[in-house]
């Protein structure tokens, strides 16, 4: 339910396709849903479940707060914390079933002090990236010893790629120093991963035994002629609040900047920047029906104005991302990023889901944060 003319549609079945795209292409791998940051901003709890469904064996956050999102969604699969957790945090970890990262052996260090019998733990390995993650097999050796000592479980070992969708060599780099350090360590990992979204669709790993996909399970990736295989997931929509007849030099918005060259239609949409639509998109088309409208003005904060026609009326519907403005054109036409353009759009938004054609039902974080479609 929801009481604001605009929403996002989520199509699962573009989802579905992205998830046995990527399968196929791992060849026998577990594929891990990388699920962070809302899913990428198409709602975390029904992709969970959608992944989970598709045989996604962990989902992926980016921290312990995402990660109770998914338990308070009733996700009881593994969950896997790619980013920091702060060691003061250990017992809610273990409480809600977590697996977490070990990012430095000075944090291994630090949680020992507190009660971590059965805590699973995957190894971060620091290859080039130079965020988080451990440099030295000397490092690797010390927090197995420490895990065994404590009776922490240390069920994988994993690394990232810093631009595997473009640099080869960079990547076989980073990729022959994790498994130089793997193979060095003597010790079994349950699982080992490297592969992001660019490097499972261009890069050939035969060593690890799974990969994490991200933005391409939402349909995108920096391999361009990847694109035409996946399909993307989320479509942006509003409704026409109202038309307003301008006569020509009269002004719009804030800080005026557009100016009615002649006399002509304006529509007010209710969609803004805190919905997380960006200003950049001023002065670029949406499309209503097939016809492009022209964002004109500063888009405002719950608001934005339009140049259209007079066939357009009240009510009538506003594609902003679709079949005719994909988030790969908003970035080819504005530079954001497409991860920010899906993560960006805020809880204000309701997400609609679509699955064989249908739609199955819609969430709206604003009235009720932590419902999500059952079976």
């Amino acid at each position: 339910m929801f009481y604001r003319d605009t929403w996002a549609e989520v199509n699962l079945d573009a989802f579905q396709h992205n998830v046995r795209y990527l399968q196929e292409k791992i060849n026998g791998k577990a594929l891990f849903a990388v699920i962070k940051a809302n899913a990428y901003g198409h709602g975390d709890g029904m992709i969970a479940k959608e992944a989970i469904r598709l045989g996604c064996p962990v989902l992926c956050v980016s921290s312990l707060d995402e990660a109770i999102s998914l338990r308070n969604q009733g996700i009881d699969s593994d969950v896997f914390i790619l980013g920091f957790t702060n060691p003061h945090t250990i017992e809610t970890v273990l409480r809600y079933n977590v697996i977490t990262t070990v990012p430095s052996l000075e944090w291994m260090k630090h949680i020992v002090k507190y009660s971590v019998e059965g805590l699973r733990l995957h190894i971060k390995v620091n290859t080039g990236m130079n965020r988080l993650g451990v440099n030295t097999l000397a490092e690797i050796k010390e927090i197995l010893a420490l895990a065994e000592a404590n009776g922490c479980l240390v069920e994988g070992i994993f690394t990232h790629f810093r631009s595997s969708g473009w640099n080869v060599q960079g990547t076989q780099d980073q990729y022959d120093l994790f498994k130089s350090l793997v193979k060095s360590s003597g010790f079994s990992f349950k699982w080992i991963h490297c592969a992001n979204s660019d490097a499972i669709l261009s890069f050939d790993d035969s060593f690890c035994n799974a990969a994490r996909a991200g933005i391409a399970l939402f349909g995108l990736s920096d391999i361009v002629h990847e694109n035409k295989h996946l399909q993307e997931v989320i479509r942006l929509y509003s409704r026409v609040s109202l038309i307003r007849s301008l006569k020509q030099g009269e002004r719009v918005g804030y800080d005026e900047t557009y100016t009615a060259q002649n006399d002509e239609s304006i529509a007010v949409i209710p969609l803004g920047y805190a919905d997380g639509f960006s200003r950049s998109n001023q002065n670029h088309y949406c499309h209503i029906g097939v016809k492009p409208a022209l964002i004109v003005g500063k888009i405002c904060m719950d608001q934005l104005m339009i140049r259209c026609d007079e066939s357009v009326k009240m009510g009538d519907i506003v594609e902003f991302i679709g079949e005719h403005r994909s988030i790969a054109d908003i970035e080819s036409e504005t530079g954001i990023t497409p991860c920010e353009t899906m993560t960006a759009l805020s809880d204000r938004i309701p997400r609609v889901y679509i699955k064989d054609n249908k739609v199955i039902g819609d969430i709206n974080p604003r009235i009720n944060r932590t419902d999500f479609i059952k079976d």
